[in-house]
């Protein structure tokens, strides 16, 4: 676990997927996910698990080309639905984002969050009161403005 500037940030074993299956411990922390990647697709509105939940009647927000759920909802999407399989990047907050993380700040895999944040990531992070990115496809990237969110990650390392 590194901090810059202000950010915690690391690469763990783990995935997105076994974080949102826990993400009900997480209530407190925060309240709403942008998903922005989901087996490295970026347009997130046709994929057919979307769809799905879309006509299951789940509180699915589209936000331009990505989606925006609550904590309840992205866990009960993701069982029904296997939503999170690798490559997958989610952004959480205490209320809606109101801006799209970056076009070019990607924090699945190969990306190596450990040796630089991606750019333009930090700022957008503070703009929107982003608690918590997270992305997955080798290892499990984390960045944080949270000392105590990565404290846990890091405790859970071989779990998330």
């Amino acid at each position: 676990m590194k901090k810059i500037r202000g950010f915690w940030i690391n690469r763990i074993e783990g995935s997105v997927n076994s974080f949102v299956d826990n993400i009900a411990n997480w209530e407190e922390c925060f309240n709403y996910v942008l998903v922005v990647t989901i087996d490295s697709s970026h347009i997130l509105t046709e994929l057919p698990a979307i769809q799905k939940g879309i006509e299951k009647g789940f509180d699915i927000t589209f936000f331009d080309s990505k989606i925006i759920l609550t904590n309840e909802v992205i866990r009960k999407v993701n069982k029904e639905f296997s939503l999170f399989n690798g490559f997958d990047e989610i952004y959480c907050f205490l209320e809606k984002p109101k801006a799209l993380s970056p076009k070019k700040a990607f924090l699945t895999g190969p990306t190596e969050i450990e040796n630089k944040i991606p750019d333009d990531l930090e700022q957008w992070m503070l703009n929107n009161n982003c608690l918590l990115g997270l992305g997955d496809g080798i290892g499990l990237n984390y960045i944080t403005t949270e000392k105590a969110i990565a404290e846990i990650f890091e405790s859970n390392n071989k779990t998330m």
